[in-house]
């Protein structure tokens, strides 16, 4: 049988994979489940991004730096290619989600009677987060910022980060009827 922490981090690694990957849907369909697709960040964020909101919310920054230490490792394997470029890619990708991850926790501080609603601070975050990350990509690889590519980036950020945030605040409101407190 699961401890209580257990079922915690359980619950709220499903809701904000879930709320990810349902915010692409919505917006992108069913391009979020190609992984040869730009939208697979729904599924590929959303799993690291609920990971760490996971491990945040039940053990802290110890465990979030071990999700980090697990989860840089895997993307790397799961993408097949070590080039320079893409261990920068990758480095900078889980270094900005557990960023912003961090920050949409401390956030949920600033607010702790509302309900409901947090998700779109998270949504704010990610997406300038997300925006930040194509930036220094395309400085570290000497490629032009180009609006287009920097508005989807930011789109898709504001749309993961809502979705975790969601899934996040979802996962509170349910843990507390089921419990009867607050977690």
């Amino acid at each position: 049988m699961l401890g209580q922490a257990s079922r915690l981090a359980v619950a709220t690694f499903l809701f904000c994979f879930t709320g990810s990957v349902l915010m692409g849907f919505l917006v992108y369909g069913d391009s979020v489940f190609d992984s040869s697709q730009v939208f697979f960040q729904f599924v590929g964020s959303g799993l690291l991004g609920a990971a760490l909101v996971a491990a945040a919310r039940v053990a802290g920054l110890r465990a979030v730096a071990l999700v980090v230490l697990i989860g840089y490792p895997v993307l790397l394997i799961s993408n097949g290619s070590f080039t320079g470029a893409r261990l920068l890619r990758d480095a900078v990708g889980v270094a900005g989600l557990s960023g912003a991850v961090l920050a949409g926790m401390g956030c949920n501080r600033f607010f702790p009677r509302r309900a409901l609603g947090k998700f779109v601070i998270w949504a704010a975050i990610f997406g300038g987060v997300h925006l930040a990350m194509y930036a220094i990509l395309c400085l570290a690889n000497g490629q032009p910022i180009d609006s287009s590519w920097a508005e989807l980036t930011a789109r898709i950020g504001a749309l993961i980060g809502g979705g975790l945030g969601l899934g996040f605040e979802l996962s509170a409101l349910v843990w507390e009827k089921m419990k009867g407190t607050s977690p």
